[in-house]
């Protein structure tokens, strides 16, 4: 019974060893050059910027506003340190 891996390897034209420089440079020249897209990478001011757009920071910046009026800057403590919190974790996947 043949594998899976190997019926897709055969599929592929290819070999567990890799393309032969043969059929790399006929790939290359077919299909050109696997480049990524270079997006740019965002800075600080363009994260901040792009955090405003999710309505539940918005909400959250609203809701610091309610401890501040009631007297309760712990409150609003709290509520912007999981604003910042939130900033982080988006930083740290976008690289």
């Amino acid at each position: 019974m043949i594998s899976e891996y190997s019926k897709r390897i055969r599929n592929f034209g290819s070999a567990k060893t890799g393309l032969s420089a043969e059929l790399a440079r006929e790939r290359l020249a077919l299909f050109g050059a696997s480049k990524l897209n270079g997006e740019k990478r965002s800075n600080s001011i363009s994260l901040l910027v792009s955090q405003f757009k999710r309505p539940i920071i918005l909400i959250l910046f609203f809701a610091t506003g309610l401890p501040f009026i009631l007297n309760d800057p712990v409150g609003a403590e709290i509520i912007l340190s999981i604003v910042q919190i939130r900033a982080k974790a988006t930083r740290d996947n976008l690289g």
